[in-house]
């Protein structure tokens, strides 16, 4: 898809986004660049990955159907919703989906 400048549909590999802007709870020290986890949701393989102030979720495998990656995946015309995680909820999401 890539080599073929082919954007495929949105359900073609979805993906989510969380961030936090300012949260205390979160260490100043937090990795930049975490390791990815994998999970396995209703038969989704989901790849985790942080990046410092965004944690991307991304569903593994062609033609994911699924009503919550659907939703907030990047569409065709360029838009991506983000979740913000509440001011002193990053802590705990870190730990809960990172274990950090």
């Amino acid at each position: 898809m890539l080599f073929e400048r082919n954007p495929g549909e949105e359900c073609d590999f979805p993906l989510m986004c969380f961030h936090y802007i300012k949260d205390d709870s979160i260490p100043k020290d937090v990795l930049i660049i975490g390791q990815p986890t994998f999970q396995i949701v209703d038969d989704i393989t989901i790849c985790k990955l942080l990046l410092r102030k965004y944690w991307i979720f991304c569903a593994l495998g062609l033609k994911v159907n699924n009503m919550f990656f659907s939703e907030f995946t990047i569409k065709k015309t360029n838009q991506l919703v983000l979740f913000s995680v509440p001011n002193g909820k990053g802590s705990q999401f870190l730990k809960n989906h990172f274990d950090i």
